[in-house]
């Protein structure tokens, strides 16, 4: 009988020392995370996109907070949700430049020199491992959604083998970038219209065999730029979008119609 009451009056100070020290450590080395952080992170989108530059949302509150810095942006919420953010934190956030992402590639299946049928899983990356899938150029758009289905916003669709982007959708998170395996896609100013829709480096002579909307390197459109703003490198065509005031006459002069100018194009319609 004596053992039994040892052995319970032993475990049960056992338990109330270690129950002691829990409460002790716990108190210790308890956290404090300022409330701010979470009213921050409530206004967020939740998007988690990594747009920011941050690992998402939860990330990206902590740091405003606690640095309070004016150049920090979340590209989704745009300027209502900088007010916001500044009003609470009593910091006047930095006014940045709106982007949307920009497909470099109008090879679709009628325009581009085919290689055949794939007929495997319906992925980009997976089309990548195995081979480049039905078009022969090495730069065109797979065509096959990958960037489709990272899109959290609904702002990419599949045409005839080509992404499109609806700019109206587009919030610039930079995602579907991350995620094309091409190299198709990149963020370039909202407000700047005219861009290169084309990335092949090949000589002029084998991107025309290959697509009829390829840049073919001419300098034609470097020749009637007024600007300045145009150059040929690696046998395609580059914008600097500090000299472009999207004019248009690029874009009329091109032979092969890659420089597109979503404004006229618009018009088009």
């Amino acid at each position: 009988m004596n053992t039994v009451v040892l052995s319970v009056i032993f475990l049960g100070s056992v338990s109330l020392i270690l129950g002691v020290c829990i409460v002790l450590t716990s108190k210790l080395f308890k956290t404090y995370e300022n409330p701010l952080i979470q009213t921050v992170t409530k206004l967020l989108p939740g998007a988690n996109c990594g747009g920011c530059g941050r690992a998402g949302c939860a990330a990206f509150a902590k740091e405003l907070v606690e640095t309070r810095s004016t150049s920090m942006s979340c590209p989704v919420g745009g300027q209502a949700l900088r007010e916001q953010l500044g009003s609470i934190l009593g910091i006047k956030l930095q006014a940045v430049t709106a982007s949307v992402a920009r497909v470099l590639c109008q090879g679709n299946f009628n325009k581009s020199r085919m290689s055949g049928e794939y007929e495997g899983i319906r992925d980009c990356v997976a089309v990548k491992q195995a081979m480049h899938g039905s078009k022969l150029c090495p730069y065109s758009c797979i065509g096959y959604g990958t960037c489709k289905n990272t899109c959290k916003y609904g702002a990419i669709s599949i045409s005839n083998g080509v992404a499109i982007v609806d700019e109206n959708k587009c919030v610039g998170c930079g995602e579907c970038i991350k995620n094309c395996p091409m190299g198709c896609l990149v963020l370039l100013p909202k407000d700047q219209k005219t861009f290169v829709a084309c990335r092949s480096q090949d000589k002029g002579a084998i991107t025309r065999k290959l697509c009829q909307t390829g840049c073919i390197g001419c300098g034609k459109c470097s020749k009637v730029c007024e600007q300045g703003a145009i150059t040929v490198t690696n046998f395609v065509s580059k914008i600097d979008y500090s000299k472009c005031i999207s004019c248009g006459k690029c874009v009329e002069a091109c032979p092969t119609h890659c420089i597109v100018n979503t404004n006229l194009d618009n018009k088009n319609k």
